[in-house]
């Protein structure tokens, strides 16, 4: 019995088959087994990758969540720090190396900030403290070292007031001296209050010191009537006993005299 062949062409490889053992049962039941295998190996990986991405979707879930609650906690922070600097009378402020302002926040909005940007103090401001600001502001800058300050300002901007600055150098990521930031804080109500008591501190101690020099006085004066007093005592305790024996001595004068008289 001659045996046939078949050739058959898979991904441009030549393959042949054996026709009568690719006519029999045995081999279609073989063949049957191995696509079954194939397909249930199919099915886990495929459900295995359902169950990654399940994960993965599960993590995505998760992390949106934890991006949406600091979401949340920022724009909370924002909004209470919006609050502060809406309510508190401060300048808070960012100057370059050149104490050119790059940023403010201003309480005090006589001035936009196209007028104020780009610009150090002496440029957008007249009148006293001024001045005496900017060069704060750069002994800072050339030192390194934050530090405060209370400066009275004479201006057509905030009319007379004292402002507590706080300035801090701000550094490169290799030190490198590059600007300062600052916060201006109205006290004008607080050194008002501060000058009166110091007035009334003095008043008092003034007071106190007429009261301790009267009672100064009143002591001397009743040390003196009690002297007074003492010397007259003795003048008269003195006198009494002189003035009985003036008495005698002019009583025997007289007697020793009538005596040689009528001898």
């Amino acid at each position: 019995m001659s045996i046939l062949k078949n050739k058959v062409v898979l991904q441009n490889k030549r393959i042949e088959i054996d026709a009568a053992e690719y006519d029999t049962v045995k081999y279609w039941k073989q063949r049957a087994l191995r696509l079954e295998k194939l397909v249930e190996a199919s099915i886990q990986r495929e459900q295995i990758l359902q169950d990654k991405l399940l994960e993965r979707i599960n993590n995505i879930e998760r992390q949106s969540s934890h991006v949406e609650e600091l979401s949340q906690i920022l724009k909370r922070a924002d909004n209470f720090l919006h609050f502060i600097l809406q309510n508190a009378p401060v300048v808070i402020g960012h100057q370059d190396k050149e104490l050119r302002y790059r940023f403010i926040y201003n309480h005090f909005p006589s001035l936009q900030e196209e007028d104020i940007i780009g610009k150090t103090d002496v440029e957008i401001f007249t009148g006293s403290g001024v001045k005496e600001s900017q060069e704060f502001k750069r002994e800072v800058l050339e030192k390194g070292l934050p530090a405060k300050r209370e400066i009275t300002f004479e201006t057509e901007l905030f009319g007379s007031k004292t402002f507590l600055i706080y300035v801090e150098p701000v550094f490169s990521k290799v030190g490198e001296t590059i600007g300062i930031n600052y916060m201006g804080m109205d006290v004008t109500d607080q050194v008002q209050k501060r000058e009166r008591m110091a007035k009334i501190r003095e008043e008092i101690a003034v007071q106190k010191a007429k009261e301790t020099e009267l009672n100064k006085t009143i002591h001397i004066t009743e040390e003196t009537m009690r002297a007074k007093q003492m010397l007259a005592t003795m003048s008269h305790e003195i006198r009494s006993p002189l003035s009985g024996h003036n008495i005698m001595m002019y009583l025997l004068s007289t007697s020793q005299h009538y005596v040689n008289t009528h001898k």
